[in-house]
């Protein structure tokens, strides 16, 4: 099941950094969701990085 998930996840976030409106978008989450999850992610220049996001969405590990 969690990798399904990560697989999903990989294919939906097929670019390197994404904003916070993107990462919206993609995930298809309220706005509320993408500010709890930006929290636990590091910020570069107002984007965040596609591994992190992953890492975050699959609650801080992933599935190999």
């Amino acid at each position: 099941m969690k990798l399904e998930f990560q697989e999903w996840l990989e294919e939906t976030l097929n670019k390197d950094f994404y904003g916070m409106e993107e990462i919206k978008d993609r995930l298809g989450i309220s706005t509320n969701a993408v500010k709890s999850l930006s929290k636990l992610i590091k910020q570069k220049n107002s984007v965040f990085a596609r591994e992190d996001i992953i890492i975050a969405c699959m609650g801080g590990k992933r599935v190999l």
